[in-house]
C-alpha cells in the first residue's frame, strides 16, 4: 500500500499489507499518470496535489482518523 506523508507505520498491521511511504516528489510522479493501484493520504495533502493529479484519480473510501480525514484515493467509476 502507498501512502504520502506521516502515515503511522502501525497502517501496515492493521491493512495486513505493508506500507510504502512515498516522497513529494515520488506522489507527485504517481498523480501526474493516470491512476494505478490505491494510495492512503490526509484530505489537507490531496487539496494541495489535486491541482496537479491525472483526472482519473478519485477518492473513493474517507475516515477521519483522531483529528485528520484520511482518503484513499484510486481510479474512480465502475
Amino acid at each position: 500500500m502507498l501512502v504520502y506523508p506521516d502515515i503511522w507505520l502501525t497502517y501496515d498491521f492493521y491493512l495486513r499489507r505493508p506500507v510504502v511511504e512515498l516522497d513529494r516528489p515520488r506522489v507527485e510522479q504517481l498523480l501526474a499518470g493516470p491512476a494505478s493501484g490505491a494510495v492512503i493520504m490526509s484530505r489537507k495533502s490531496w487539496t494541495g496535489l489535486q491541482p496537479l493529479a491525472h483526472p482519473s484519480w478519485h477518492i473513493v473510501a474517507a475516515r477521519r482518523v483522531a483529528n485528520d480525514e484520511m482518503l484513499v484515493l484510486s481510479r474512480g467509476g465502475a
